[in-house]
């Protein structure tokens, strides 16, 4: 039998979690980048009121099987939406507010959704949700060098859950200043 253990890598959009997988893939770990796969696959409706796509969670599952079948080993699944996924573990990328906002800017995001995004990065949304999954979490701050020899462990040696205390109340307030 085929053994797969699947580890979701996400955060908020522009955090780095594509930059991280890319390390993960070329250290030997199986990569899935899931947003390239509802797109090849046509399972993203576009929810035009919020300029994002809308992705059936089960049938994104259902893709992914069919992507991983034959698989073994660790498959590190990038994107956002990887914690909804069933996931053994979740490496929940972080990144400073006003680094996010000025990635985000960069992509053309629109005034809207840099804050919605931003303000989520704050909150830490991703990183609440992962938790309520009660499975291990490794909350890894990106927005200056990470030990990435650290990630890859925690990765495949089945990590016990690992928060950061990140205080992002500084940039954030200054962020939303150039809102008010």
């Amino acid at each position: 039998m085929v053994s797969v253990r699947l580890v979701a890598v996400s955060g908020s959009p522009g955090v780095g979690k594509s930059a991280l997988c890319r390390l993960l893939g070329e250290s030997g770990f199986n990569d899935v980048d899931l947003t390239a796969l509802v797109k090849k696959e046509g399972l993203g409706v576009r929810d035009r009121k919020r300029d994002a796509l809308a992705v059936d969670v089960d049938v994104l599952e259902g893709a992914l099987k069919e992507k991983i079948r034959g698989s073994s080993g660790v498959v590190v699944l990038d994107g956002l939406l990887s914690h909804h996924l069933p996931v053994e573990r979740v490496v929940v990328v972080r990144c400073d507010a006003l680094v996010l906002a000025g990635r985000l800017k960069a992509r053309k995001y629109s005034s809207e959704k840099i804050r919605e995004n931003v303000e989520a990065e704050f909150l830490g949304v991703i990183l609440e949700e992962a938790l309520g999954k009660k499975v291990p979490v490794l909350e890894v701050d990106v927005t200056k060098e990470i030990d990435f020899k650290r990630v890859a462990g925690w990765v495949k040696n089945k990590g016990e859950t690992n928060l950061l205390s990140l205080d992002m109340s500084e940039s954030f307030s200054v962020f939303l200043g150039g809102f008010i």
